[in-house]
């Protein structure tokens, strides 16, 4: 197949002003001084992963701050007890959701570089500070879920739109793909397409670990299409297989091809 001339379209969009006053007071708590969510080891990387989910969508930010107050209620039930101020573990889910390694990187904080040591919580003063903490993280979950779809999502309703649009006039297949770093996101907006119109079958879904009824269904028509004729000695393994099928599925039956980077990869 040759290659055909590009054209590029840019659809910006615009943060709706509750966007905007919710990005900057998750910003603002995260910059305090004092968190009992988190303290000061790595701080700087948990501010950069939350940029990064509230950029992906506001899904992504609502599960990241739910996280972060079933810490807080974690937290609160070891009152009393030693526990330990590391982040490794939070940060280790985050990367996860991104479909990163995981490992955290070396702490930018200075004199936090070093490993807090575990310190017990005192009863009085710092239950009543990590109850206020959650419910104004609680507080953040709940206006990022009230808020629905996000400007960014809509726009690219439109963008898709667009796409079909130019399928129908015979300037285009009428297909696209949709990168997206956060698993949460992608999960997302495959369940925005099925609201507005899209089927099930219109929409492929790719991602670092393909599992689910989708992927077996498109794995068992690959096979009967397209597997079958491959001889015993070529034979993918069953993970290349299903990523085989996939791109298959979007080649021949579904319009929106939504990947993690994972698509991008090899």
């Amino acid at each position: 197949i040759p290659f055909v001339e590009r054209h590029s379209r840019v659809f910006q969009y615009a943060m709706s002003a509750e966007e905007q006053a919710l990005y900057a007071d998750v910003t603002a708590w995260l910059m305090r001084e004092h968190l009992y969510a988190f303290r000061g080891k790595q701080r700087h990387l948990l501010l950069i992963s939350f940029h990064r989910r509230m950029a992906s969508s506001l899904a992504a930010l609502a599960e990241s701050l739910q996280r972060v107050a079933q810490r807080l209620r974690e937290r609160l039930a070891r009152r009393g007890h030693v526990v330990s101020d590391d982040n490794t573990q939070f940060l280790q889910e985050m990367a996860a959701d991104l479909e990163e390694d995981g490992e955290p990187a070396a702490s930018v904080d200075g004199d936090d570089s070093e490993a807090t040591p575990a310190e017990p919580v005192p009863i009085s003063e710092t239950d009543e500070g990590i109850r206020a903490e959650l419910e104004v993280v609680a507080g953040f979950a709940t206006r990022a879920r009230q808020l629905g779809h996000d400007s960014k999502a809509r726009r690219l309703l439109e963008a898709l739109r667009f796409v079909q649009d130019r399928g129908a006039q015979g300037a285009g297949s009428g297909k696209a793909i949709v990168f997206t770093e956060s698993l949460t996101t992608q999960d997302y907006l495959r369940n925005l397409l099925l609201e507005h119109g899209y089927q099930a079958e219109d929409v492929t879904v790719f991602r670092g670990d393909n599992d689910g009824p989708n992927a077996e269904r498109a794995l068992e028509q690959w096979e009967a299409e397209e597997g079958h004729a491959i001889a015993a000695p070529n034979r993918p393994s069953r993970d290349v297989a299903i990523r085989l099928a996939l791109v298959h599925e979007f080649k021949h039956r579904s319009k929106v091809f939504i990947s993690t980077e994972a698509g991008g990869k090899g």
